[in-house]
């Protein structure tokens, strides 16, 4: 009976060690570094966007209207 189980779970092995000599661990963690570096720089991108695009707009409306309409509406203050 351990015999046909392990006859049964031998070609996994077999796949799982050639998956693992074709994958190097290095590269693996390499990757998953750089997943993470392109995952922190796109939050830190979108939480940046609203804050730049915000400020963007308040220098919009301090360029094209008066500076004391601005100022009392306090829209961007």
């Amino acid at each position: 009976m351990s015999r046909s189980v392990t006859s049964l779970y031998w070609p996994s092995f077999c796949v799982l060690q050639t998956f693992l000599r074709l994958f190097d661990v290095t590269i693996v963690s390499r990757m998953i570094s750089l997943l993470y570096f392109l995952m922190s720089s796109l939050a830190f991108f979108l939480m940046v966007l609203p804050i730049s695009a915000y400020s963007i707009h308040c220098l919009l409306l301090l360029f094209f209207s008066s500076d004391l309409f601005v100022l009392s509406s306090g829209s961007c203050w």
